[in-house]
């Protein structure tokens, strides 16, 4: 899809918001991330995302320095550490195949994903920005969960929707659009892929979609929104017939429920809503065949996931040891025919973790990996059933990210993952909070009213 002049119309728009609406830029930033990421204009071989630019409005407009906030600069490290480590991968680019536009191209983007981890503990404390990002999050499920149901329903829509998306699908190629189109056409059961191309993808984004709208729930009025929105996301999880989708929310359920069973009750209601959405479109028969395919000896997808695939990455970096240093080439599906590229790609491996060690080298993979461990050892340390809410979210985030490689290559599902990292950081641990209140003279923090899912009256803004 190539929306044209419309570009120059939405540039205004951005810069309006940003002189004198601040806060609905926030809700146009997240839509176009979460439901409109295939919105894009073409110049010769670069693409302009609209999700791009409303994320480089959004800095503009939010971005102030942290001077006096030591734990938002913290985060401001994180961010720019997570998203400079990428540029190890340009470096192996530029040395391997003398191409430096490609590659920094894709790091600039991912770093515009990442950008949930720099701006949502700037404006945790305003609630009015708050509440827009609950509606965005609401409006995004609710038009996933359509599309899902959508190309689930009709043949006739899941072929118009392939041909409005088809565009804006990222590392795609035209013969990957025809093959999608043949097999609308011939399959017996439509699954639903959205706007990614891809069903796996889809899965993985529309379980962590969920989980964000779990996190951020307080954002969310009434709260009859907040059930509408996660059935919805789960729902167009179980219509991709994807089984790590599956999975991650099982993990997730399982998390919380082991943890804080009293606070499995009120999703309950959701649960039921997604079953009794799905059952009017889902095909059990297909998801029993989907189960059944057997252990890795059976089952070639998941034998090459788990057995194939980490082999072939050892021995790429056996006969390749400078992968290690800085990658083995960061976007080089724009730069290299099919031969050299199946070559290039050798070793890439069906895991976001160890992706980000092919492609940024073992820098790379130890800095996501601290981050991620900095979240697992804050969610540990969260206030009450903010914690359980923290583990069973990153629980299932990294489900998502360890099954499969869209978790670098999709934007969108960087930005989730993004966001879910972000209310991590911006929840109190339990000893902010008793610094909270003995700071402001209250000896039994139990006594008092707590919003731990939006904690703005408890963050203090600065340290104390």
């Amino acid at each position: 899809m190539n929306p044209g002049p419309l570009l120059a119309v939405y540039l205004v728009f951005l810069a309006y918001l940003s002189l004198g609406r601040r806060h609905l830029l926030l809700f146009v930033w997240i839509v176009m991330y979460l439901a409109l990421p295939f919105l894009r204009n073409k110049y010769g071989p670069v693409s302009i995302y609209w999700s791009d630019v409303a994320a480089i409005a959004t800095f503009i407009a939010y971005y102030r320095p942290a001077r006096s906030n030591t734990r938002v600069l913290n985060y401001d490290k994180w961010y720019l550490g997570l998203g400079g480590v990428l540029f190890i991968g340009v470096i192996g680019t530029v040395f391997r195949y003398q191409h430096l536009l490609e590659p920094t191209y894709l790091a600039l983007r991912n770093m515009a994903a990442l950008l949930p981890i720099a701006i949502i503990p700037r404006v945790v404390r305003n609630d009015e920005a708050m509440k827009w990002v609950g509606k965005a999050l609401v409006v995004s499920a609710v038009l996933v969960g359509s599309v899902a149901i959508a190309q689930t329903l009709s043949r006739d829509l899941a072929l118009t929707m392939e041909l409005w998306f088809s565009g804006g699908h990222e590392l795609t190629s035209s013969a990957g659009h025809e093959i999608r189109l043949i097999r609308l056409e011939h399959v017996e059961v439509l699954r639903a892929y959205g706007m990614y191309g891809s069903s796996t993808a889809f899965a993985g984004a529309t379980a962590l979609m969920g989980f964000v709208i779990i996190l951020f729930r307080k954002t969310i009025n009434p709260r009859a929104l907040v059930i509408i929105a996660i059935s919805a996301c789960f729902s167009a999880t179980l219509l991709t017939y994807s089984r790590h989708g599956l999975l991650a929310l099982l993990v997730f359920a399982s998390v919380l429920a082991l943890l804080q069973p009293r606070r499995v009750i009120w999703l309950l209601g959701a649960g039921a809503a997604t079953a009794v959405v799905a059952s009017f479109f889902v095909s059990t028969a297909f998801w029993g065949d989907r189960l059944d395919r057997g252990g890795i000896e059976e089952d070639e997808n998941l034998r090459r996931r788990l057995i194939e695939g980490p082999a072939e990455f050892v021995d790429r970096l056996s006969d390749d040891p400078m992968v290690i240093v800085y990658g083995g080439g960061l976007g080089v599906e724009w730069i290299l025919g099919d031969d050299e590229l199946t070559q290039a790609k050798y070793g890439r491996v069906s895991n976001t973790f160890v992706l980000y060690f092919f492609y940024a080298g073992a820098i790379g993979f130890l800095v996501y990996s601290a981050f991620f461990l900095k979240l697992f050892r804050r969610a540990r340390r969260l206030a009450y059933h903010s914690r359980a809410y923290g583990l069973a979210a990153l629980a299932g985030t990294v489900t998502v990210l360890a099954s499969d490689n869209y978790g670098f290559s999709e934007t969108s599902v960087v930005f989730l993952w993004a966001l879910v990292a972000s209310w991590i950081l911006i929840v109190p641990t339990r000893r902010e909070l008793r610094t909270t209140y003995w700071a402001a003279g209250v000896t039994d923090p139990t006594s008092a009213r707590v919003k731990l899912g939006r904690p703005q009256p408890l963050y203090p803004a600065k340290d104390p």
